[in-house]
């Protein structure tokens, strides 16, 4: 019987992700956007190992691995933001361990099987080079992704959810909460990188650093920009 995997992230791309290449490598896995719904599936069921996002839109992971380590389940976490420090942080509140996203298939694979006991496969050969354009480095998403087909399905997440998220900032930004419009931002981050979509993720990296100063309006400025070329080359070549 395979391991299981809970997978918690309220952003569809990193579920994604993580959903695809953990089933490719043969483990069972169920999917959730919040912590609500994680601890209603652990209670349902008992997963191996729980994947898990720290920003969540009802609280953080920070929370579910607490809970997890009482009940001698292990926890990894992921994040855009993973430093030494929170690393080590992380660990004391009960993961075994921390990823930093975009989160390479290999890697996510090999450390979920170095927590089950699994012997990890040979390395793949790599696929062949892609081209990369000024919004879309097609390499960087196939070293995430694992291989074309998944790499393609994440890009059209992204293509789908950029309009909505391009709405959610402005919005945020017009009522001046820029709280509101950073949590945006980390996600959208995460989500570029999963798709090599590297102008956007410094841009929307870019945008969140002038909220902390406070001057903003050329940055949302130049992320508009950058998220309208993005967009446009999605469009029109989004598969790999």
């Amino acid at each position: 019987m395979s391991a299981s995997v809970l997978i918690v992230d309220d952003d569809p791309i990193c579920r994604e992700h993580a959903t695809a290449t953990l089933a490719a490598a043969g483990y069972t896995t169920h999917a959730v956007a919040t912590l609500a719904d994680a601890r209603a599936a652990l209670r349902a069921g008992r997963d191996d190992i729980v994947l898990c996002d720290l920003e969540l839109p009802d609280g953080s992971g920070v929370e579910l691995a607490g809970e997890l380590r009482a009940g001698g389940r292990r926890a990894i976490a992921m994040s855009a933001d993973i430093t030494p420090s929170r690393r080590a942080t992380l660990r004391d509140a009960g993961f075994a361990t921390a990823l930093e996203k975009p989160i390479r298939a290999e890697t996510l694979v090999a450390t979920v099987g170095e927590l089950v006991g699994r012997q990890a496969a040979p390395a793949r050969k790599s696929e062949p080079e892609r081209g990369e354009t000024a919004m879309l480095d097609d390499a960087a998403a196939l070293l995430v992704a694992g291989n074309a087909d998944v790499a393609t399905g994440l890009r059209r997440l992204l293509r789908d959810e950029l309009p909505a998220q391009r709405n959610e900032i402005a919005a945020a930004l017009a009522r001046d909460d820029r709280a509101a419009a950073r949590a945006v931002l980390h996600r959208l981050r995460a989500s570029a990188g999963f798709c090599g979509a590297r102008a956007l993720g410094r841009a929307a990296e870019a945008l969140s650093d002038a909220l902390d100063r406070g001057q903003h309006d050329s940055a949302h400025a130049q992320f508009e920009r950058v998220l309208d070329k993005t967009l446009a080359a999605l469009t029109t070549r989004t598969s790999l």
